[in-house]
């Protein structure tokens, strides 16, 4: 416990301590102002990247594309989905979601699936379960977790 106490004294502690109270929360995102339909637009972006795997990076161009491809539209105007706010969605907001759904369409009968990426510098997981969706009566297959 000693060793602990001693750490939280330290100058690197207390750097990283400061650091993190200036990370913004996922709510900061949104401004109070933005419409319900701003919101949704950007919620559905995010899915978009996500069901497509496309590059997150995608997310800084499309901003500058919608307000070209719809000059009228306020929803375009107030489009500001880039890769933070993005990946933020998929993390905080869509992942979760469908995480909690796999999990209770879990039968007697799934198989789960793993596949790993062992880049030199990026190194993944991702868990899949393969279920039997009975209202569909079709195999599904769903992301359970990703690290």
């Amino acid at each position: 416990m000693n060793d602990v106490v001693a750490h939280l004294k330290t100058k690197k502690h207390k750097d990283a301590g400061k650091a993190v109270s200036t990370f913004k929360s996922v709510k900061s995102f949104f401004s109070p102002d933005s419409s319900s339909f701003t919101i949704n637009a950007e919620s559905l972006w995010a899915m978009f990247i996500a069901k497509h795997n496309l590059a997150f990076l995608s997310s800084d161009h499309a901003n500058k594309l919608f307000r070209e491809m719809f000059p009228d539209s306020e929803i375009a105007k107030k489009f500001a989905c880039g890769r933070t706010k993005a990946t933020a969605i998929i993390k905080e907001a869509i992942s979760p979601y469908y995480h909690k759904k796999a999990v209770n369409s879990l039968s007697n009968s799934f198989s789960i699936l793993m596949d790993e990426s062992n880049d030199k510098v990026d190194k993944s997981c991702i868990i899949l379960v393969r279920v039997l969706d009975s209202t569909l009566g079709e195999v599904k297959t769903r992301s359970l977790d990703m690290w």
